[in-house]
């Protein structure tokens, strides 16, 4: 235990990122030093040195059922089996929060495979840059379809996703102009 890196400024840095850190994961920590935990959160390698195996969709159970791949539900509770049972944590911790800030929703995009692309993409991009995250999910196909821009028309372009993300994802209210917005609108 090195530099005064003490179990409560281990459980603490666990409590931010990840989703569960028992006693054994805080022990862990202490023994690896900060920086150590610190590098394994960001690289994703376990803390504990047992890697934990996740099990695909198909062979998780809740309730005593199966979880069927074609529904939105067993696809929400897999991500929940997922956020405790990964080797990175943070990466998952970070997926939740990029799909909170670039919010979509199922009920609106109503396509399973376009909604488990984009956490992809969170996942992806989860620890990387913000400019590369928002060009990626300006491209995403459940982002595009939740903020309309398949109702484009020529001599009519949609300026709903251009005003989204500048108000919402990037700059706030106040720090753009309608000009800004015209010039940022998907084409025709």
């Amino acid at each position: 235990m090195g530099g005064g890196w003490t179990e409560k400024e281990a459980a603490h840095l666990l409590s931010r990122t990840t989703f569960y850190a028992g006693i054994q994961e805080v022990n862990a920590s202490v023994d690896l030093g900060k920086e150590e935990t610190v590098r394994r959160l960001l690289e994703g390698e376990p803390l504990t040195g047992e890697p934990k195996e996740l099990l695909p969709l198909e062979q998780v159970k809740a309730d005593g059922k199966e979880l069927a791949a074609d529904q939105i539900v067993d696809q929400q509770t897999y991500w929940l089996y997922r956020m405790v049972n990964t080797d990175s944590p943070l990466v998952e911790k970070m997926t939740l929060f990029w799909h909170g800030h670039f919010a979509t929703s199922y009920q609106k995009v109503r396509e399973i495979p376009l909604m488990l692309r984009q956490n992809e993409l969170f996942r992806k991009q989860a620890l990387g840059g913000f400019r590369d995250l928002v060009e990626q999910v300006t491209k995403d196909p459940a982002m595009m379809l939740y903020l309309d821009t398949n109702n484009n028309r020529k001599g009519k372009p949609n300026e709903n996703y251009a005003r989204e993300v500048m108000e919402l994802f990037t700059l706030g209210i106040g720090h753009y102009t309608e000009q800004d917005i015209r010039e940022a609108r998907p084409g025709p």
